[in-house]
């Protein structure tokens, strides 16, 4: 189960191995993705959570930026 803040790593698609933060839920199959640099924050992406593997679970800061997202997806 994602929730908001967690780093996950795409397995499949065109992005496949790119690292993104989970930005909300759409519903129990898709979240939407951003990683600050290829996908900001004006346009996430639209994921299933099955081709997403969890590597950590952070917390979203208060002001949320491309910048932070892109050391949010640096580990």
């Amino acid at each position: 189960y994602l929730k908001e803040g967690c780093i996950v790593k795409s397995l499949k698609g065109h992005d496949t191995g790119r690292i993104y933060v989970v930005l909300s839920e759409i519903n129990e199959s898709f979240v939407l993705l951003a990683d600050g640099r290829y996908r900001k924050l004006e346009n996430p992406k639209q994921k299933r959570v099955k081709h997403l593997e969890l590597i950590a679970e952070a917390v979203l800061p208060e002001m949320l930026t491309d910048s932070a997202l892109r050391k949010m997806c640096k580990l």
